[in-house]
């Protein structure tokens, strides 16, 4: 027997009456390829077919249209027109519903008298009535927050960073009327994503403790996605170098989820904290950590984190940057993930060795144009103007303070990007022979170091890099008091490290007894 056909609801229509409005506006053939919909598809959904959530999803990504407008005929028609006030009217009517859904668990008979018996089933009836609008309202935008999900993952993993802003707009006006805390969650990791690649690590860090917090309070024995959430926070801090925090949140993580030590994301946590511990001048503990971890991850994560395993060896002084490289060269080009080999770059700026700098950019070196973080255009910049200032080109600081991201680094705040620009701007005008331009750059960075919040802790080889600018800006028998305390500060970091087990920083401590290392044959290059 044949299926009868079912009427349009009232909803499917009125979704319809505001899809002709959209047609008013923009001829079939438009709407159709923005949407990348058939054209005769765009015309029965104007006529009589069911409108599917994926149209809904594309038109408002594609052409703007505000989802709180399409699904619900509440404010204006397109996102671009929403004001402040007519951007909540979504996210009103689900608290006015969720505020009724309270109302609504009060008992009929609770209160004497028939007045208000008769209140109270009048306010039931309306009640149940947003009660049926809201499941309306869920089922429809459903569908499109998954697909609106879909969508932005996709774009994440192609780096198209336009599309995936554009995408979490939409995103996040269909949440304000879908109430699936899942999805939520979800379009919220893609958002820190996003943010954290835009450079807007702290905004990304709130949104990653958010999550962390969340699934915290809801894992359950079967669950370890608090683990994932915890490592991406991990990771999210110490690119902000909020260092401290980082290793607090990591041994919190390690504490309370041990029953899933056997989990990827627990050894990654793992791993982490041993670079923590090398950042923060823990290297003894620090790095033994980083490689027993390093041999239970995956193949992929441990090659993405190739040049942080060097970086610490590096400091370690178990191989040299020479060695590395030379096994870099033997490897193909295409292994070589230019675009996280900081750690390289940053000790071959540190080591002020003109042919390691070239050998390191031939290899590693790449265009700062297209990278979103200014910190890793900062330390490109910074490799380009030394390798020039050591090869006697007296103009290199000149072209390193004219360029665009150094005056926007050099405007006044206090940042550990503004310290480092200092600081390199220091290092390449004493190597071109300007003392004067030196001095200023140097006593700018120490002003900065000065006024770094406690939670920030700059990189190491920075602080490095500003003690060597010290020792060869200001001679032991310097008359000034500020000048000799300005070096007796930068011998002590040096000392110190070294005792630490730094013995990179051999070349420039006072003391004799090397600290126990660990045997380079014991190591393989991870290169």
């Amino acid at each position: 027997m044949a299926r009868e056909k079912q009427p349009p609801s009232d909803y499917d229509a009125e979704l319809r009456a505001r899809l002709i409005q959209l047609a008013e506006d923009h001829p079939q053939s438009d709407i159709a390829r923005k949407t990348n919909t058939p054209q005769s598809s765009v015309s029965r959904y104007l006529k009589e077919r069911k409108v599917p959530a994926e149209f809904c999803a594309a038109l408002i990504r594609n052409l703007g249209v505000n989802p709180a407008w399409l699904l619900a005929g509440e404010g204006t028609r397109y996102t671009a027109d929403v004001t402040a006030d007519a951007g909540d009217t979504a996210s009103q009517l689900v608290e006015l519903v969720g505020a009724m859904n309270t109302v609504a668990r009060l008992k009929l008979g609770a209160l004497v008298g028939k007045d208000h018996q008769k209140t109270l089933r009048h306010l039931n009836d309306q009640i149940e009535s947003y009660e049926k609008l809201r499941e309306k309202v869920d089922a429809a935008t459903r569908p499109m927050f998954v697909k609106l999900n879909s969508d932005l993952a996709k774009a994440i993993k192609q780096g198209n960073f336009e599309s995936a802003e554009r995408i979490i707009r939409a995103a996040e006006q269909v949440s304000r009327l879908c109430n699936d805390e899942a999805l939520r969650m979800s379009l919220d990791s893609g958002i820190a994503l996003v943010e954290h690649e835009r450079g807007n690590i702290d905004r990304a860090i709130e949104l990653r403790k958010r999550l962390w917090r969340h699934q915290l309070g809801t894992a359950s024995a079967s669950d370890a996605r608090a683990l994932y959430h915890g490592a991406n926070l991990v990771v999210a801090m110490r690119s902000a170098h909020r260092l401290e925090e980082a290793r607090r949140y990591t041994r919190a993580c390690l504490e309370l989820m041990k029953p899933f030590e056997h989990v990827h994301a627990y050894k990654v946590l793992l791993f982490s904290e041993g670079v923590l511990e090398v950042d923060l001048g823990m290297i003894a503990s620090g790095l033994p950590k980083m490689l027993n971890a390093s041999e239970q991850l995956t193949a992929a994560y441990r090659a993405r984190n190739k040049p942080v395993i060097c970086q610490a060896l590096l400091l370690r002084g178990t191989l040299s940057l020479e060695q590395i490289l030379l096994d870099a060269n033997q490897a193909p080009a295409e292994a070589a993930e230019k675009p996280s080999m900081a750690g390289l770059l940053a000790f071959a700026c540190w080591e002020e060795k003109a042919a390691a700098l070239d050998h390191v950019w031939q290899r590693f070196g790449r265009s700062p144009d297209g990278i979103a973080s200014r910190e890793q255009r900062l330390l490109i910049h910074h490799n380009v103007a030394l390798r020039e200032a050591l090869s006697g080109r007296k103009k290199a600081i000149g072209d390193f303070c004219n360029l665009d991201d150094i005056n926007e680094l050099k405007r006044p705040g206090v940042s550990v990007a503004a310290i480092h620009t200092r600081v390199a701007e220091c290092q390449i005008a004493r190597l071109c022979g300007r003392r004067a331009e030196a001095l200023k750059a140097f006593d700018g960075a120490a002003k900065l170091f000065g006024e770094l919040p406690a939670e920030y802790t700059a990189p190491i080889l920075v602080r490095a890099i500003h003690a060597r600018n010290a020792l060869e800006l200001f001679p032991a028998s310097a008359r000034s008091q500020t000048e000799r305390r300005s070096r007796e500060q930068a011998q002590a970091f040096f000392d110190d490290y070294y005792a630490r087990g730094y013995t990179c920083f051999r070349p420039m401590v006072n003391v004799v007894e090397a600290p126990d290392i660990l045997d380079v044959k014991d190591v393989k290059t991870p290169l």
